[in-house]
Order: structure tokens, then C-alpha cells, then sequence
């Protein structure tokens, strides 16, 4: 075996390895985004545990929170700040 073909050869094999490197990449991220579909289409087709009452009532405590923040916002006082 010639020095030349010798070379010749490592590079074909780094040729060759190289390419079957990029396609176990694209193996893997192909399993990756099937991974991912699979788990998107889990989540589309599963029922919530909480669930909203057929007949809702109002509750007091919202009105009452909202008047809430409404007097601390007046209480609340900001300084004007003077830039030099």
C-alpha cells in the first residue's frame, strides 16, 4: 500500500463517517420531534381535572378586592423626580 492510496483511503473513511454521523443526527431529531407530536397530541386529547360548575355564582370578593386596590392606588403618592 502506497503513501497516496493510504491517504486516499482516510479521507474517503472520514467521508464516510462523517456522513453516517449527520444521518444519526437526523435520525435522533426526527425521534425528538415525534417524541414531541406525541406528547402535544397527549396534551390536546386530555380532559382537565378542574373543571368550571355548570351554574356559577358571583362572588362578593371580587367587587370587594377591586374597591381594594382602588384605595390603595389613591393612598399611593409618587414624587416627581428632577433629572440635573
Amino acid at each position: 500500500m502506497t503513501f497516496g492510496s493510504l491517504t486516499q483511503f482516510v479521507i474517503y473513511a472520514v467521508m464516510v463517517g462523517t456522513a453516517a454521523a449527520a444521518l444519526a443526527e437526523m435520525l435522533g431529531e426526527v425521534q425528538r420531534a415525534a417524541g414531541a407530536m406525541e406528547r402535544l397530541i397527549e396534551l390536546r386529547n386530555a380532559t382537565p381535572a378542574i373543571v368550571a360548575p355548570p351554574n356559577p355564582i358571583q362572588s362578593a370578593g371580587a367587587e370587594s378586592a377591586a374597591s381594594a386596590i382602588r384605595e390603595v392606588r389613591s393612598v399611593i403618592h409618587r414624587d416627581p423626580i428632577n433629572m440635573p
